[in-house]
């Protein structure tokens, strides 16, 4: 009986310090990061690789950053991370050179980290030191810029086409050579029938005598 209390105490405490520790790092990709970051929330992100020695020796800290601000509910603030190998096109946005590169995304202001990487100056960073010891990024050269949203459309746009390739492939069993032809026929017809109906709007009418 003492042992099932026992275990029945250990079991508590530690769903009271997973609850009060918040939860871990979520896993940003091309398929959910717009519509991740339009929550409403503030967004720590970090940009990693696998190969990365800095980025590796830092998960854990940053882990339990995730775990400090994710607690924190007066902040809002949503730790994440992208992997940096297998997303290319988030890479590109944001004009990642090295590994690992922090941002915090607050609506359309975006802030780069440039201070010493560690836990305790990250969770200050995000908790409001980054309004107060930087400017947000340029305009022309912010992911949320004009060169940053058309590239954001394409990436959203080309994730929606892996989704629907998956689904015939996958689910539907088509052949890849089979619907890349179905694709390649579907894209000329289109834009046949594009050309016919602008030659027709741009043909001048005849007029009346």
């Amino acid at each position: 009986m003492q042992s099932l209390f026992l275990l029945f105490l250990i079991l508590a405490t530690c769903c009271c310090v997973s609850f009060a520790t918040g939860k871990g790092v979520i896993e940003l990709t091309s398929k959910n990061f717009d519509a991740s970051i339009k929550d409403g929330s503030k967004w720590l992100v970090e940009f990693h690789a696998p190969w990365c020695g800095h980025c590796r020796n830092f998960a854990q800290d940053y882990e339990q950053v995730a775990q400090t601000l994710h607690a924190d509910d007066d902040v809002n603030v949503k730790v994440a991370k992208v992997d940096g190998d297998a997303e290319r096109a988030i890479i590109s946005r944001f004009g990642i050179t090295h590994f690992p590169s922090f941002f915090l995304i607050d609506g359309w202001s975006v802030y780069e980290f440039d201070g010493t990487r560690s836990k305790s100056n990250l969770i200050q960073w995000a908790k409001g030191d980054y309004k107060t010891k930087q400017d947000p990024l340029p305009l022309f050269s912010s992911p949320f810029g004009p060169m940053g949203l058309v590239q954001g459309w394409l990436m959203q746009a080309g994730a929606h086409l892996m989704t629907m390739y998956d689904y015939w492939i996958n689910e539907r069993g088509f052949s890849p050579i089979v619907l890349v032809i179905a694709v390649v026929i579907g894209g000329i017809t289109c834009s046949i029938f594009f050309m016919i109906a602008l030659t027709i709007a741009l043909s001048s009418k005849p007029k009346d005598d």
